[in-house]
C-alpha cells in the first residue's frame, strides 16, 4: 500500500515538475486511489484468502510499477522537451540518470547478474528521492519560475 502511495507521489511530482502547475481537480485522486484501496484492504488481509490476497497485492505491485515507468518516461520526456535553462535549473538530467540508474542496478541486482546481495540493490533507490530533493531545492528553479510568472 505505502508503495503503491510513493509510485503515485512519484507520478504526481512527475506530471507537475518542473512547472509547479497544479493538476485537473480530481486527477489528483485518481492517481492515489490504488493507494487508499490497498490501505483499506490492509487490515482485513488476514481474512482474505491466500490466492485473493496474492492476486490483489500482486495487481497493486503491477499498477504501481506502471506509476513508477510512466513517471521515468515523463521525466524523460521532460528533459528533452525543455530548454538548457530549465535543464539546468531543474537538474534534470541529475533526476532522469538517477531515475534510470537505479531501474537498470536493481533490476540487474534482483536477477543476480550483479553481487550475490540481491536486495540490496534496491537500496539504490534512495538516490531517486535524493536527486528528486536536491532539484526540488535549487535555488535556480526558484528564479526560473519568478521569471516565468513575471
Amino acid at each position: 500500500a505505502l508503495s503503491a502511495f510513493a509510485e503515485a507521489a512519484l507520478l504526481h511530482l512527475a506530471l507537475i515538475f518542473p512547472s509547479g502547475r497544479s493538476l485537473k481537480a480530481g486527477s489528483p485522486h485518481a492517481l492515489y486511489s490504488i493507494g487508499a484501496l490497498a490501505m483499506l484492504v490492509t487490515p482485513f488481509a488476514g481474512l482474505l484468502s491466500t490466492t485473493v490476497l496474492e492476486l490483489f497485492a500482486s495487481l497493486i505491485l503491477v499498477v504501481a510499477n506502471l506509476f513508477s515507468l510512466a513517471a521515468g518516461v515523463l521525466f524523460l520526456i521532460t528533459l528533452f522537451r525543455a530548454s538548457a535553462a530549465v535543464r539546468h535549473a531543474a537538474k534534470l538530467p541529475l533526476v532522469v540518470t538517477s531515475m534510470w540508474g537505479t531501474f537498470v542496478v536493481a533490476t540487474l541486482g534482483n536477477e543476480g547478474l550483479l553481487l550475490a546481495q540481491s536486495d540490496a540493490w534496491n537500496l539504490v533507490s534512495g538516490l531517486v528521492p535524493i536527486s528528486l530533493a536536491l532539484a526540488l531545492t535549487s535555488p535556480a528553479l526558484d528564479t526560473l519560475r519568478e521569471t516565468a510568472v513575471s
